[in-house]
């Protein structure tokens, strides 16, 4: 009994670590796409190179 419960907590631990990490990637691409959203509606990349030029 004891042994299981042990083994769910080893995958747990590198879950944490990974957790700041995991929301800082979506950020990016939600930050550039919501400004590219705003501006051409579906492509971010074009208008992050207009603010750009």
């Amino acid at each position: 009994m004891r042994e299981k419960a042990i083994i769910p907590e080893i995958p747990i631990i590198p879950i944490i670590p990974e957790m700041p990490i995991m929301p800082i990637i979506p950020e990016i691409p939600v930050i550039n796409f919501a400004k590219g959203a705003s501006r051409t509606g579906s492509r971010s990349t074009t208008g992050n190179r207009k603010l750009e030029n």
